[in-house]
């Protein structure tokens, strides 16, 4: 059994614990916590605290998760998906839950993240444009910018979307959005 969860009420590391304790094999984490919506749990918290608190070896070297956490952190800078207030908390990048954003957040929005931005004055989810964004993701910038998509071009856009953000190493901005769409048009065959 894997587990993988979101830090959205902080609480990511102690149910991956929880997890290890139930049986599982696997927890998945990342370093200082990078990830979407709220992060996931920290790499550096599950190594120690699984060597420590379960007598659990994960074979890494922890002499490095400082230089590893600091390197990450100047590489990507804090991450701003920090739970509950972070400025980025509420953000999709991933392709599957801008799918669900798109379809149902107006009626459901607790099935997207359990805590609505408002309740902690927070802005509204935002969907962003980066290299794990999916079709649907497209598809909504596109109506948000007007941007008319014949069949199928959102997933042709989006393989060139991903490939801009990973180049960048961040995620698009609106008019970066539109120039891949203008140059891909230009590109394409009449």
């Amino acid at each position: 059994v894997e587990f993988h969860c979101h830090n959205t009420f902080g609480l990511a590391t102690g149910n991956s614990f929880m997890a290890v304790a139930a049986g599982a094999e696997v927890v998945h984490g990342t370093v200082t916590g990078i990830g979407d919506d709220s992060g996931n749990a920290r790499t550096e918290e599950l190594a120690v605290g699984l060597l420590t608190l379960y007598g659990i070896e994960t074979g890494i070297r922890y002499e490095r998760l400082t230089g590893l956490s600091e390197t990450v952190e100047h590489i990507a800078g804090e991450p701003p998906t920090r739970p509950i207030v972070g400025p980025k908390a509420y953000d999709i990048e991933s392709g599957t839950r801008a799918a669900w954003f798109r379809t149902g957040y107006d009626r459901y929005p607790t099935e997207i993240t359990p805590l609505l931005p408002a309740f902690v004055g927070h802005r509204p989810p935002e969907v962003v444009m980066g290299k794990k964004s999916g079709p649907a993701s497209v598809q909504l910038w596109a109506e948000r910018l007007g941007v008319t998509l014949a069949e199928g071009e959102a997933q042709t856009l989006l393989r060139q979307m991903q490939t801009r953000a990973g180049q960048l190493k961040r995620a698009l901005t609106e008019s970066e959005f539109l120039d891949v769409v203008a140059t891909a048009r230009h590109a394409s065959p009449k």
